[in-house]
């Protein structure tokens, strides 16, 4: 949605400027001054007064901005009242150009003054003017007291608005697994975020919350949207938060030597505010015991040692692979010498992983097309998205606005191919929603008769509604998580892999099926300074309770059939299918869903697949994603055909038909009423 904000100011008139002072008039008729010449230089007529000449020019611009269908929001100092019997050119201007006063609208009184020389009583001159698309995007909006802010004889205006409602959808920003705070391997950081969560969980009654929701709900009865939406929204306000109190996981690799010098480095650093705020540092003589380390003495002796340990971290930061390497070395050295065999054995393979993971970084640094981001893209001369294949006249675009808007005018045109199809259009688009849910959708899995005129659909049409017949019994699977499966789709699922528009990538979610460790629960604690009181959970306790609540959660809005606000938002990821080539349909769309929703999908889906399995409901040429098949093997028999008919001298005749974008043209209703057919 496009957005046009256009900051104004008119002059005064000149019954006003005779009013005031002479300090106050000399600046007023200055700038009506300037815009006279700027008139005189653009040849305009000399009898025209600027206020004329600017009315006339903002109805143009206005004008020109609603013709390709922006909206607009107009502000600033218009010197004149909008209902004022002097305001004929602006009230054909938000007449022409539907604006409304929405500083009126929103206040509901107007009877103030917003400037405080206005000698001719309440005279309320500043004002935004907005279409009726932004007037509806506005969720506040007033006048700041004089003087608030910065010197001025005007009260300032401030307006709120929902940005997702007035610029429409907004551009999720997706995290770079490189810079996330939390990963699963990271021991103590999942013990930092299972913590920090258990504590926001319970301060905001999270878990008692939860248990009302269950217990007074648990037949469906009166379902609480409100309560589900709230406790949805804490729980990605709780994963955010936890993840906040992480400790930052370096790029660089661990060395005892340089966490040692950062060591030394914070303390220096403390020391220094000590000396700044001139206080004693004798209490701070047993804080760090390394190296027969002194305590500087004067604030400029702790300036340099600051200054030089900063030099040394830079130079060993260079060097962090190398001191790694070194570092393991020497370790396995040491185990091999007391004889520790599985203490030699996990160095050694720890030292393999990480060079075979620097060499897989250098590999990647070393190819031009990996990760090549679309900064510029190629799109039809004609701006004719249906036909780019046979297309021969391209032009480049390479701002992000155009790009982006380029990729949303060709999405929708490759989305819709199937639109004008059966199941895209009345009587079955308006029977048969996007679930197949519909008393229509039961009648046609069902069996027992067809559900719409035989006169309005084609005969390919009624063999397909036949076909929709189920062939199992319905609600089959049962829609439930349980513990085990969804641990089980975690544990494989790779940590790297991108997902969430919200932010709640999966590493919120391998950390709270991992279990964690006595010893790092004791060293957690004890970095925090916190004991353990008898009646209070371990930190597995508190992972095994918040995992608990989350698939609790889950299966109680999927049993009631109401999905989350953001497993409604899919963020679209555009990639390069052919290094180089920026032409707009060679470009490959994935899909990003929530994680939890992913996995949710996942396991059913899988669950589906197995029960049609095991009750020969599937055709039995089919191979691509079986379970005990390969999607190589039609490949391996096809050629096994051809040479059969080589070899025997027999004439073969094969037909083969590849589907273009089959995948794109997937029809939700008709592939979910499939899906309910099997038992989904």
């Amino acid at each position: 949605q496009s957005v046009t904000i256009i900051q104004i100011y008119q002059v005064c008139n000149d019954s006003i400027n005779q009013q005031l002072d002479q300090d106050a008039t000399i600046r007023l008729r200055s700038a009506c001054h300037q815009q006279k010449m700027m008139m005189d230089w653009r040849g305009l007529p000399a009898e025209r007064h600027p206020r004329e000449q600017f009315k006339i020019d903002l109805l143009e611009l206005a004008q020109t901005f609603r013709a390709k269908d922006h909206d607009l929001l107009i502000m600033g100092d218009f010197n004149e009242e909008f209902d004022s019997s002097t305001a004929d050119q602006l009230q054909e201007l938000a007449d022409s150009c539907d604006l409304h006063d929405l500083m009126a609208l929103r206040l509901e009184y107007t009877n103030f003054s917003t400037c405080t020389r206005s000698l001719s009583g309440e005279r309320r001159i500043d004002f935004a003017l907005a279409t009726s698309a932004v007037v509806q995007a506005c969720t506040g909006a007033g006048y700041h007291t004089e003087g608030y802010l910065l010197q001025s004889d005007h009260r300032g205006l401030f307006m709120d608005f929902n940005t997702n409602h007035l610029f429409g959808n907004p551009t999720y920003k997706l995290d770079n697994p490189i810079l996330r705070r939390l990963v699963s391997k990271h021991s103590m950081n999942c013990a930092t975020y299972v913590h920090e969560k258990f504590r926001y969980m319970e301060e905001h009654r999270m878990f008692s919350r939860l248990e009302n929701l269950l217990a007074n709900h648990a037949d469906g009865d009166d379902f609480d949207y409100h309560q589900v939406k709230q406790w949805d929204r804490d729980w990605t306000r709780s994963a955010v938060h936890a993840e906040s109190e992480c400790s930052r996981i370096r790029s660089t690799p661990h060395t005892q030597k340089l966490a040692k010098k950062r060591k030394l480095r914070s303390f220096l650093n403390k020391c220094l505010r000590y000396f700044r705020r001139d206080w004693d540092l004798e209490p701070l003589a047993g804080e760090y015991l390394v190296d027969d380390f002194i305590l500087p003495t004067t604030e400029a002796e702790a300036k340099e040692r600051l200054k030089s340990t900063s030099s040394e971290i830079r130079k060993m930061a260079r060097q962090a692979a190398l001191l790694r390497d070194e570092e393991l070395k020497t370790r396995i050295d040491q185990a091999e010498a007391l004889q520790d065999k599985t203490g030699a054995k996990k160095y050694r393979h720890m030292r393999a992983a990480e060079e075979q993971r620097q060499l897989t970084a250098q590999l990647r640094a070393m190819n031009p097309n990996s990760d090549q981001g679309i900064n510029k893209l190629q799109i039809p001369a004609d701006g004719d998205f249906n036909n780019c294949k046979t297309c021969t006249d391209w032009i480049n675009v390479d701002t992000p606005d155009a790009i982006a808007t380029a990729l949303r005018q060709r999405n929708q045109v490759h989305f819709g191919q199937a639109h004008g199809t059966f199941p895209t259009v009345p009587p079955f688009s308006e029977k048969i929603d996007w679930g197949a849910s519909t008393h229509t959708a039961e009648v046609i899995l069902e069996g027992e008769e067809n559900p719409f005129d035989p006169n309005a659909i084609d005969d390919i049409a009624q063999l397909l509604i036949a076909q929709c017949k189920k062939t199992t019994t319905l609600d089959t699977i049962n829609p439930e998580l349980t513990v085990d499966e969804w641990v089980g789709k975690v544990k494989v699922w790779r940590e790297t892999t991108t997902t969430s528009p919200s932010g709640m990538h999966l590493g919120h979610y391998k950390a709270l099926i991992f279990p964690i460790s006595e010893e790092t629960e004791q060293k957690f604690m004890q970095r925090r300074g916190l004991t353990l009181a008898e009646e209070e959970p371990t930190l597995n306790a508190k992972r095994q309770a918040i995992l608990q609540a989350h698939l609790d959660f889950i299966n109680y809005v999927v049993k009631n059939k109401y999905s989350l606000e953001r497993w409604r938002t899919i963020t679209n990821v555009m990639l390069l299918k052919e290094p180089g080539n920026f032409k707009i349909h060679r470009l490959r769309v994935i899909h990003l869903y929530e994680a939890d929703y992913t996995i949710l999908l996942a396991v059913k889906w899988r669950q589906l697949v197995h029960h049609v399995i095991d009750n020969n409901l599937m055709n039995p040429s089919q191979y691509g994603s079986m379970p005990g098949r390969e999607a190589l093997t039609p490949a391996f028999l096809e050629e096994l055909q051809w040479e059969i008919s080589r070899s025997s001298r027999r004439s073969l005749l094969r037909n083969d038909f590849d589907a273009t974008s089959c995948y794109d043209r997937i029809i939700p209703s008709l592939a979910n009423l499939i899906a309910r057919s099997f038992g989904m």
